[in-house]
């Protein structure tokens, strides 16, 4: 029986240009759920230990860097910090009674400029996986693609982080079609996209 994995915790803290930046993970965090973070800002960032990055990306002095974790049920009302001049902050919590992830795919690029399109090949999902994108830009950013087969847009989710980062996210809980997923945008200035599977069980 496939998990049925869902997003239940959304949590967005926001510090401008400090050294690091304190969160706590959501009380209502149990044993066996996925925890996703993303933290960008002045790199290099760096996550503790027992995290697993799931995308990083700089262009100059600024990046990124995704991770997760499949909680042990410990970590509810803890802190996380995450060091390197953080500026932004979202962390997701996805329910599912899960034990084990593992990274099936990454696409990275910083630069300064217009992005490249990246591709997700759904051959790379295992029964139970997300796929994620993070767009950003200093400067500008538009145009914004999560096509998946031939549907664009069919992402489950989305957030944005002040204006100058966006996640997108689909869910594939076992039943859904393992499709090959086109992410792209249009961007200038100091800019980065990364893709990632994080496969599940």
């Amino acid at each position: 029986m496939f998990p049925n994995l869902f997003l239940t915790v959304q949590t967005l803290t926001v510090s401008l240009r400090s050294n690091t930046l304190n969160k706590t993970i959501p009380t209502d965090v149990q044993s066996g759920d996925l925890i996703v973070r993303m933290g960008s800002g002045f790199a290099p960032l760096k996550f503790p230990a027992r995290w697993t990055t799931a995308g990083y990306a700089t262009s100059y002095s600024y990046g990124y860097e995704l991770a997760a974790k499949i909680s042990d049920g410990t970590e509810g009302g803890n802190t996380v910090v995450l060091a390197g001049g953080t500026t932004d902050d979202v962390t997701l919590v996805f329910k599912g009674g899960l034990s084990d992830l593992s990274i099936g795919e990454q696409n990275q690029q910083g630069l300064d400029g217009n992005v490249s399109n990246q591709t997700l090949h759904g051959s790379n999902m295992g029964s139970v996986a997300i796929a994620i994108a993070v767009y950003s830009s200093l400067n500008r950013i538009n145009g914004l693609v999560f096509r998946v087969g031939n549907v664009d847009d069919a992402f489950d989710g989305e957030f944005k982080v002040n204006n100058r980062a966006t996640i997108r996210y689909k869910i594939f809980n076992g039943t859904t079609p393992k499709e090959d997923i086109l992410v792209g945008a249009n961007t200038s200035g100091v800019s980065y996209l990364s893709s990632t599977i994080i496969n599940l069980s």
